[in-house]
């Protein structure tokens, strides 16, 4: 059993400067129950309820506005904490077995400008400051070591909107970073987009780019225990990950084929050097619990192409579909990677009845089957899913919304849910109104 309820808020100002200011508050609570029964010696089998709690709070605020003429200003503070309480109660005396707490306390703030250089460049600069703090006891105790990990970052990122001609635009950049746990490190990129006269008619666009990642791993991939035991499943952490780094490689083109009609296709690759990954653990695993953890995968690849074509309104009908391919392997080994399905489709319908100012909008998603673990012995069923959504501007201020998310119930098998990646929840029903002033 399943409840889910929230809310969220924003509220905002505008400055006389045309400046924005936003506040949004945000808190979201998920409870899971499911009933099992374990066997006690002298005893026999004991009906008991496995429950799980996660909430989770936000808070952002954000600016974005012109300092002068010349200069515009982006930032934003973002603080979340995320909780997960679990127990296990047994039914008949009401006792609590094993209860397990955890929390993620993080806060990232970042302060970006962009300004002209000449009449043909236009820089972004920025700095990212990132701090979390990780806390998670079973019984009281501390499960953690060490007992409560922390980890701050700062990033300073610069690049260059190069317009070498009417045609031709470069973007050269360059991020540095530097972490408690991790040190220092250095990731340039480069970045062309070409507008060929001979096709400006179709507004034809060619991009490509080339670029260095890196990632260090989160406070939860290294240490925590995500115990997701209601629904089959626990995944984790692992304190000795590393950081990924990677090369990726971009090439891409877009088009206006008719005053109605726009097409894309983007082809990519990326080589991945520790590529931080979730992998089944066999050893650890039993018939009604899934483990997981955390790993580095030596040498990885990705690669594939996403198209898509998009058709703007007619009579009030306009939409979207996409396609994307992917091969993920382990270049080790020349598996599959986990969670990577190999085909993936999105579309969208939308009608606009214009008589009552309302959108009707149909939502797919459909995906091939995907890996469960590196060996690549554990499927998880192919999947689509339908939403439904309606929405009417009633007035400047007020708008009504309602709509049905997965509309066909997909929902994965619990027993095996820690190889099956299907939705946890089922249809789900909703209808609201927002006003604005």
């Amino acid at each position: 059993m399943a409840r889910k309820r929230g809310f969220s808020g924003v509220l905002g100002y505008e400055f006389e400067n045309g400046g924005h200011l936003k506040l949004s508050p945000s808190w979201y609570q998920e409870d899971l129950e499911r009933n099992f029964d374990e066997f006690t010696p002298g005893i026999g089998y004991v009906d008991q309820v496995k429950s799980e709690v996660i909430t989770r709070q936000n808070t952002s605020i954000n600016y974005t506005g012109a300092i002068n003429e010349d200069i515009f200003l982006t930032t934003y503070y973002i603080n979340e904490r995320v909780t997960e309480e679990t127990k296990q109660t047994v039914v008949s005396s009401n006792n609590v077995n094993n209860p397990r707490f955890g929390e993620l306390n993080s806060h990232k703030a970042e302060a970006q400008i962009d300004f002209a250089l000449g009449s043909n460049h236009v820089i972004t600069t920025g700095i990212v400051g990132y701090q979390a703090d990780l806390v998670q006891t079973k019984n009281g105790v501390s499960e953690l070591k060490p007992e409560n990990p922390s980890r701050t970052n700062y990033e300073y990122y610069i690049q260059d909107d190069f317009f070498v001609t009417d045609s031709l635009e470069l973007l050269p950049g360059i991020r540095a970073q530097t972490d408690s746990d991790f040190g220092s490190h250095f990731s340039p990129k480069l970045n062309a987009m070409y507008r060929p006269d001979s096709l400006s008619q179709y507004n034809v666009r060619v991009r490509g780019g080339v670029g260095a990642g890196y990632r260090v791993p989160t406070l939860k991939e290294r240490y925590y225990e995500f115990d997701h035991s209601s629904l089959g499943y626990m995944v984790l952490g692992n304190p000795d990950l590393q950081p990924e780094s990677s090369v990726s490689y971009q090439l891409g083109i877009d088009a206006q084929f008719t005053e109605l009609v726009w097409g894309e296709l983007s082809l990519y690759r990326n080589d991945i050097k520790d590529l931080i990954a979730e992998d089944l653990n066999a050893d650890k695993s039993t018939p009604d619990l899934q483990i997981y953890e955390y790993m580095n995968m030596a040498r990885a690849l990705t690669q594939g192409f996403d198209a898509s074509v998009r058709l703007s309104e007619v009579s009030g009908w306009s939409g979207n579909v996409g396609y994307s391919f992917l091969h993920a392997e382990d270049k080790d080994t020349g598996k599959i990677l986990v969670r990577r399905p190999k085909h993936q489709l999105k579309f969208s319908v939308n009608y606009l009845i214009a008589a009552i100012n309302t959108n009707l909008t149909l939502l797919g998603r459909a995906e091939s089957e995907s890996y469960a673990d590196s060996a690549n012995t554990l499927v998880s069923p192919s999947n689509s899913i339908f939403d439904f959504k309606i929405n009417s501007q009633i007035t400047d201020q007020i708008k009504l919304f309602a709509g049905v998310d997965n509309l066909t119930n997909t929902v994965r098998d619990t027993p095996s849910t820690g190889n099956d990646f299907r939705p946890t929840e089922g249809r789900y029903i909703y209808a609201g109104a927002t006003y604005t002033y």
